[in-house]
């Protein structure tokens, strides 16, 4: 299935997902099989790795296309698209104990470790599990309303589903996000969760394979449920996630706006006025570090070079901070500095690649050098390729004993290291 000569570039990529995406299920029991019992695990895919590949990865890491080629494509030896949590189960079991196994949900996959994953592993894509289904905590109009989300959803569709239920949710911004992976890295948002905090501080429960093969609905009384939120797709293959909704009065406003600049210096400018602006209006502290955001991220970053690339500011603020304690350093943060890096690589020389990767690292060096101002790899954009620039365990997930928690549950759960294919796995292995 695989071919190592595969030309995949990040248009073609974001084409075939485009036309891959699948319709929303709303309300009423959960569709695509969800419930039904199978004994027999389901064929794997009769499509080339190559075709898969194109149709569901949103862009390829840096670091796997630093070489001569921009041949990315998955090595797994076989993908299955399961229907239901028992065919998951049943495809598990039917594996060698040891078998690595790679988890595709949603989708927007920044770094492409399940995607791409080894020549030994086999690959679940959930992009099946698309239902969204509401209800009340307790039965009666008067109870908590709930949303239980497939693993398969991305945020344009649980957007859709959560306006016209009247609801609001603290989600992420970009329409093609995958809602489990995002949850199971902590869920920060841009914009709402400063009011709601982080999304996975909102989860009450949450349906999961092992990898031993065992179903399991888990909730805040499991020590595992809380690992999941900040590890998850390194301890269980999520199935449904159920989420608090917020009523949609709680938001009143919500816009992101965009502005051209004709020069560097003006966008260096205006970053600096805005982050002047947070801390007398928005963060009044003296950790917001002015200097640091406008002169070296906006006015340093590889931004010509990369010309898809993001700065993006964030402010966090106590919903975060007062929230449940989750295994993510994002808990910790009154503001975030989000730099993103993209390029099309199949336009770029090698040397140009790597210029690209050193800029980018010379920011992050800058930014650990300042007193007060942290270097957080606890988001969904780590890269887990990134040797020796991704911090240590007790950042990611926000402390030393919370990643003491983690490290011990991923030795009681997945002891083989079967889900080795996500950013933060080489922490608690």
């Amino acid at each position: 299935m695989h071919d190592p000569e595969a030309q995949i570039s990040r248009r073609m990529a974001i084409k075939g997902t485009a036309a891959a995406g699948v319709g929303l299920v709303g309300g009423g029991a959960f569709a695509n099989g969800l419930l039904d019992n199978t004994a027999i695990p389901p064929e794997a895919l009769m499509i080339s790795n190559d075709e898969w590949f194109a149709q569901r990865a949103w862009s390829v890491s840096a670091n796997k296309v630093l070489g001569a080629t921009t041949a990315v494509t998955s090595l797994a030896k076989r993908i299955y698209r399961p229907k239901s949590a028992e065919e998951i189960a049943e495809i598990v079991k039917s594996l060698p104990a040891a078998t690595p196994i790679a988890c595709v949900c949603g989708g927007h996959e920044s770094s492409n470790a399940a995607m791409v994953a080894s020549g030994e592993a086999v690959i679940l894509d959930l992009i099946g599990f698309k239902s969204i289904e509401f209800h009340q905590s307790g039965g009666t109009p008067d109870d908590e309303s709930l949303v239980t989300v497939g693993s398969g959803v991305v945020f344009r569709e649980l957007v859709e589903a959560v306006k016209l239920h009247g609801g609001a949710l603290p989600v992420g911004t970009g329409p093609g996000v995958g809602v489990a992976g995002y949850v199971t890295n902590g869920g920060l948002s841009s914009y709402f969760s400063r009011r709601l905090g982080l999304l996975g501080q909102r989860v009450v429960k949450m349906t999961v394979v092992t990898p031993a093969g065992e179903i399991r609905v888990l909730t805040p009384k499991d020590e595992l449920f809380t690992a999941m939120l900040g590890a998850g797709s390194s301890l269980a293959i999520v199935v449904d996630l159920t989420l608090r909704l917020a009523d949609a009065s709680v938001v009143k406003f919500a816009e992101q706006r965009v502005f051209g600049f004709e020069t560097r210096e003006q966008a260096v400018h205006y970053s600096h006025e805005a982050m002047r602006f947070m801390r007398e209006h928005v963060i009044p502290n003296e950790s917001v570090s002015l200097d640091f955001v406008g002169k070296s991220v906006v006015g340093e970053a590889p931004l010509d070079e990369a010309q898809l690339s993001i700065v993006e500011i964030r402010s966090l603020g106590g919903a975060a901070q007062k929230g449940a304690r989750i295994p993510t350093g994002n808990c910790h943060h009154a503001f975030f500095v989000d730099l993103i890096t993209l390029y099309d690589a199949k336009a770029k020389s090698t040397a140009e690649r790597k210029a690209i990767v050193d800029g980018t690292d010379r920011i992050v060096d800058q930014a650990r050098a300042i007193k007060g101002l942290g270097v957080d790899f606890s988001g969904t954009h780590s890269q887990p390729d990134d040797v020796g620039r991704t911090g240590v365990a007790a950042e990611i997930f926000g402390s030393a004993e919370m990643a003491a928690t983690v490290r011990r549950l991923k030795k009681q759960v997945d002891p083989e290291n079967r889900l080795r294919f996500h950013p933060f796995a080489k922490f608690i292995a």
